[in-house]
């Protein structure tokens, strides 16, 4: 399978267009200037990668993360309506109390 990799000068900083099989390492000319520069071609994987295998991963981990944002934000507002509601309870006995 040809590939087409765009390849940058190092001399002219020009650029150009080799062809090559993957996993490769060509001698080529540049077009503009004629410097020869040894390019090669990366490794491409038909599987897919280890990394791209643990983004799904990530994915759950900052989800159980938002879920548990969620669970703290709910116990928040439950603490704070008990300690309202218990204000409230104790501020009308003390003021039954004090007629």
């Amino acid at each position: 399978m040809v590939i087409q990799y765009q390849v940058k000068c190092n001399n002219c900083t020009g650029l150009y267009v080799v062809q090559a099989e993957p996993a490769t390492t060509l001698k080529s000319s540049c077009p503009y200037c004629g410097h020869l520069a040894t390019v090669a071609t990366p490794i491409i994987e038909a599987e897919p990668s280890v990394a791209e295998s643990e983004k799904p991963r990530k994915e759950k981990i900052e989800s159980k993360s938002v879920g548990l944002g969620k669970k703290v934000a709910i116990v928040f507002v439950i603490v704070w309506f008990f300690i309202i509601a218990l204000s409230s309870f104790l501020y009308v006995v003390f003021s039954a109390m004090s007629k």
